[in-house]
Parts: structure tokens; sequence; C-alpha cells
């Protein structure tokens, strides 16, 4: 619920401004083991992984680019922190309890 949270108050204000992200990943790593920690009885392992996004922020309404460029391309350094999925009925056996955005590096 809090990792949700947090990507949903940042999708909310770029709709209150009218600002679509472009959405391509152009590259994405495999993801890294960090550590393994134990929060709230239950084991977590911490992933890293880096991804090469566009980063442009464009208007809504015309179109017209607000940040960055087409051509701007980043690197994304995440870290996830995965906990088991304790709901009986769900599909999926992990879940993303905590994200950060350890960096980001112009790369291009």
């Amino acid at each position: 619920e809090q990792a949700y949270a947090m990507l949903a108050a940042s999708v909310n204000e770029r709709k209150e401004r009218s600002l679509l992200m472009d959405d391509r990943i152009l590259y994405m790593s495999e993801p890294e083991l960090e550590s393994i920690r134990i929060i709230g009885g239950h084991p977590t392992p911490i992933v890293s992984f880096e991804t090469h996004q566009v980063y442009c922020l464009r208007h809504g309404l015309n179109g017209s680019i607000v940040e960055g460029s087409e051509d701007d391309i980043r690197a994304f350094h995440y870290l996830w922190a995965l906990q088991p999925n304790v709901e009986e009925e769900s599909e999926v056996q992990w879940q993303v309890t905590e994200l950060a955005i350890r960096g980001v590096l112009e790369t291009y």
C-alpha cells in the first residue's frame, strides 16, 4: 500500500497539471539482490536494477514539451523491497512494499 500510494501521488500530480510522461523504457538490467532483511516478520529481499528511459514530459492539451526532450535518455537506478503476498486468493506470490529511485543520470 505504501509503494502504491507513492506512485499514485506522483501520477495524480501529473494528471492535475495535465502532464503526460513518456512511457518508453529502452533498456532494463537484470535485477540484483542487494540484501535480505526481516521486516514485520517477513523475509524482505531488496533488489536493484537500472533502466534507460526517455525523459520527456508533455502538456496533455497541446503536446508541447514541458520538461526534458524526445532524445533525453536517462539511467534510473531503482531499489525495490519485496515481501510475500499474504492474500490467499492472489496469484501473485510477491509484492513490492517499498520502492526508491537511488539516482538518475543523463546517459545520452
